[in-house]
């Protein structure tokens, strides 16, 4: 991924014309530099999932009397932030982390996944964009300081619609979000949620007999 940013800048910045200068530079074939660059949506879908609720800590910051009574608000989960901040102010915490996406230079349509990733079902909606349904699907996750996991069944139903028989479980791909995240937590200085996913993921289902199979 990282590769396939670099190859990209010097495209931007006119060291090279093309891809097709850089395959000749780099001694690669058309086709394996296409799967390289082809990281560049990876990409992409990773930063929207991270920087999808970065505005959250600095609004919290920013307007502390309005952002303690709508956490407070959320009731375990039970109601989401960005509902009760469309009712108070009119917009909600991705519009101001769309606004700060485009504010530090990052690409327009990257700067649209991170301020859609609370309108969830048109993000769903977009069956021909699979990037915007992974957004989608990821917004579903719990918040780390949330103790329930109350769109869980969402989230599972959905991840079965979308995805497809090559896919590993969806408990081993929890575990394994788990494990990176442990990882990168220290690096972006990042709280470690109370519970893991894998942990809220087991434990709703107990609750709900009727999950589907992971």
């Amino acid at each position: 991924m990282a590769l396939a940013i670099r190859l990209d800048q010097l495209i931007r910045d006119g060291v090279v014309t093309d891809q097709a200068e850089l395959a000749r530079l780099g001694h690669v074939t058309r086709a394996r530099l296409t799967q390289i660059m082809n990281l560049l949506n990876l990409a992409d879908l990773f930063i929207a999932s991270l920087l999808q609720d970065m505005a959250i800590p600095v609004l919290a910051k920013e307007l502390p009397e309005h952002y303690e009574a709508l956490l407070g608000g959320q009731h375990s989960g039970r109601a989401r932030l960005s509902d009760l901040e469309n009712e108070r102010f009119g917009w909600n915490h991705a519009t101001a982390a769309g606004m700060m996406a485009r504010g530090w230079g990052l690409s327009e349509e990257l700067a649209e996944l991170i301020e859609m990733h609370t309108d969830i079902d048109a993000l769903l909606a977009a069956q021909h964009d699979f990037g915007k349904q992974l957004v989608g699907l990821s917004a579903l996750l719990p918040s780390a300081s949330s103790p329930e996991w109350t769109e869980r069944q969402r989230f599972e139903e959905l991840f079965h619609t979308i995805g497809s028989e090559q896919w590993p479980a969806l408990a081993t791909i929890l575990e394994q979000i788990d494990n990176e995240f442990q990882e990168f937590a220290p690096v972006l200085n990042l709280a470690v949620p109370r519970r893991s996913l894998v942990e809220s993921f087991r434990l709703s289902a107990e609750e709900a007999p009727n999950s589907l199979p992971a």
